[in-house]
């Protein structure tokens, strides 16, 4: 009786531990869905009553994202300060709230501000489930863990594919967002009832150091989404990247004379750190251009169905559900350096594969692009993430996570922004004056066959420059991502030669 005692014990410890991850991966899941549902309801949303301008489409899905990248890092310290449980919840409950309104917006202006209320719930969910997921994993179990979160985030993209293509294909793009508020109060409900609070620690806010960054964020992004319409050379472009640059520089300044810096500048000399930053934050560029892209040159080049444009990708989330979880096993074996370096070739090799698709390009191989890309992040992110998270002190957890998840939505709003940016100017030096507004709106209500057939073919140009842009931008950061990798296996490998040569 004793031995089924205990035997029950470990199940119930291991149910309970399971349990929580569980959660977890349906919060991420949750958050990461209305990226890529955006994504998919752009044809949708560009021909809606809101009558939005090219840029404005942009916006909608960069706004969402780029406040969910700007509050990611003091969200983690918001909630190492007052809980990462409570944050959780707080989380889910802004993302719900800016998820109504969004449903029910009646101007572009109502759209933006709800995306923006929505980031910021997401940017207090997502810290919270990494610390809550790995608290209490043994390190034996930790690189699977965290295997499992990176396979949450693909799994979300998809599912928010495959979700939004059943919405938009029956029902009005309004109800993509009125759908998931009652998912999010059920998870927040069983989330309070199920999931221990993870102890906070009493570390002060860094108020200046995160003001600074959002400000740095936001005129950067500002900058390279209406850079085409304003002018690239005039005032408020200009303004807005001197502005960026200026902010940025002040934070690092700050920062480094701060007693309790939001995050210590410093840190960033441990050459892990670095390249997993780094190497996030350019393999969620590729991914996220992918999902930017995906959904138009789907519906509006090969004319698929909104349904029908969700399942086509659905093969990928496979793909990375799969890879995800045994990447760092993979890693251990052939090394950490490897298996990035193979994850970083696959993207580029599948944004390549990609560029090169037509109109008259056969599903199939579409496919055979996607699944390349699927390995690549499934390959190099969650290794990528486990360097992040082991350059930073335990008690700093939920900091740790909020960078590398501010390194994947800095990623994602830059795949948004260039690919944007690049289809908007393809599209717009092509179409004809009376069409200027939205090129989306142009497509699916072109005056005529012949005006149908050259936005197309301009769009098809610009998606092929956007996909080949991007893998350009993942090479040229792959080389120091590389090198920073080597340099800091070399320096462990040569402190455990010395510890071991001491004893």
């Amino acid at each position: 009786m004793g031995a089924t005692s205990a035997t029950e014990i470990e199940r119930g410890v291991e149910s309970a531990r399971r349990s929580p991850a569980r959660l977890m991966s349906a919060a991420v899941i949750l958050v990461q869905a209305l990226v890529s549902g955006t994504n998919l309801a752009i044809p949708s949303l560009a021909s809606s009553a809101l009558h939005p301008s090219s840029t404005a489409v942009i916006w909608m899905v960069e706004t969402y994202v780029l406040v969910f990248a700007a509050l990611l890092l003091p969200a983690g310290a918001i909630g190492d300060r007052y809980g990462r449980k409570r944050m959780l919840l707080v989380g889910l409950a802004l993302f719900a709230v800016g998820l109504l309104v969004a449903g029910l917006a009646p101007t572009v202006a109502v759209m933006l501000a709800a995306r923006a209320v929505s980031g910021a719930g997401a940017a207090l969910v997502m810290p919270a489930t990494l610390a809550i997921s790995t608290a209490g994993v043994p390190p034996a179990g930790r690189g699977r863990a965290i295997g499992n979160w990176s396979a949450a985030t693909g799994i979300g993209g998809l599912t928010g594919n495959v979700a939004a293509g059943v919405i938009l294909q029956f029902a009005d793009w309004r109800w993509l967002y009125i759908v998931p508020v009652p998912c999010a109060i059920v998870l927040g409900l069983l989330i309070a009832r199920r999931t221990a609070p993870v102890a906070p620690h009493s570390a002060p806010i860094d108020v200046s150091g995160s003001a600074l960054l959002i400000v740095a964020l936001g005129a950067l992004f500002f900058g390279l989404t209406e850079g085409r319409s304003l002018g690239w050379l005039d005032a408020p472009t200009i303004g807005a990247f001197v502005l960026a640059v200026g902010a940025a520089f002040a934070s690092v300044v700050f920062e480094l004379h701060a007693r309790e810096p939001l995050l210590d500048p410093r840190i960033f000399r441990r050459g892990g750190l670095r390249a997993g930053s780094a190497g996030v934050a350019v393999a969620f560029t590729g991914m996220f251009t992918l999902f930017f892209i995906n959904a138009q040159y789907l519906q509006y080049v090969k004319g698929f169905s909104p349904l029908l444009t969700g399942i086509a990708i659905l093969p990928q989330g496979y793909v990375m559900k799969t890879v995800s979880p045994r990447a760092n096993a993979l890693a251990a074996r052939i090394g950490r350096l490897e298996t990035i370096a193979l994850g970083l070739a696959c993207i580029v090799a599948g944004l390549v594969l990609l560029g090169t698709a037509e109109r008259s390009t056969p599903y199939p191989l579409y496919l055979v692009a996607l699944v390349v890309m699927a390995s690549g992040m499934g390959l190099s992110t969650p290794v990528l993430s486990s360097e992040v998270l082991a350059s930073l002190p335990k008690a700093r957890a939920g900091v740790g996570s909020a960078l590398n998840s501010c390194s994947r939505e800095v990623g994602s709003a830059l795949g948004v922004a260039i690919a944007g940016t690049i289809l908007v100017g393809s599209v717009v030096s092509h179409q004809s004056p009376a069409a200027a507004g939205s090129y989306g709106s142009a497509i699916a209500h072109p005056a005529n066959a012949a005006i149908h057939a050259q936005l197309v073919l301009a769009l098809t140009g610009g998606i092929r420059d956007a996909y080949f842009t991007i893998a350009t931008i993942v090479t040229v950061t792959a080389i120091p991502v590389l090198w920073w990798t080597w340099r800091a296996e070399s320096a462990a490998a040569a402190a455990a030669a010395s510890t071991g040569g001491d004893s």
